[in-house]
């Protein structure tokens, strides 16, 4: 599960209620984690760790957003990260994989596994409706299992 979450943790945007989200290591600019998204060599500003420092009463400080982030990055900001600024509520996980934005294990899967593209010659022996032994047998034609006089 451990080795899943770094793959995984990627997948979740926080929508952003109180502001007690991360600011460097968590997605909630929509990005990704910001820590990995700026180049190796920006200065981070450790002394801001939630979203809500990057705020005055309302709106985004304009300011700090500048000083604290490069153009591109605070213009994201500015244009698409909706946050209401409500005490009392937590900020909330939203799993973009699926509409809903609830996790589910079977979308999880669909991200870990890496399907390999079809192979053409296995479309062209299972098909649907074609009898199951008729399907392994010409498997076992095209894997040259089949017992002969040959061996």
């Amino acid at each position: 599960m451990l080795n899943a979450r770094e793959e995984l943790e990627h997948e979740i945007v926080w929508e952003l209620k109180s502001g007690t989200t991360n600011i460097w290591h968590e997605n909630w600019t929509g990005l990704g984690a910001l820590y990995h998204v700026l180049p190796k060599d920006f200065p981070i500003n450790e002394g801001l760790q939630e979203v809500a420092e990057l705020r005055q009463r309302e709106a985004w400080d304009d300011q700090l957003l500048d000083q604290t982030f490069n153009e591109e990055i605070v213009e994201h900001i500015r244009l698409n990260v909706h946050y209401e600024g409500s005490e009392g509520y937590w900020d909330r996980p939203y799993w973009m994989p699926t509409p809903s934005g609830k996790f589910s294990v079977s979308s999880a899967w669909q991200i870990l596994r890496h399907r390999a593209d079809p192979n053409q010659e296995f479309k062209l022996m299972w098909i649907k409706g074609l009898p199951f032994k008729i399907s392994f047998f010409l498997w076992r034609l095209w894997r040259q299992k089949i017992a002969t006089d040959d061996m």
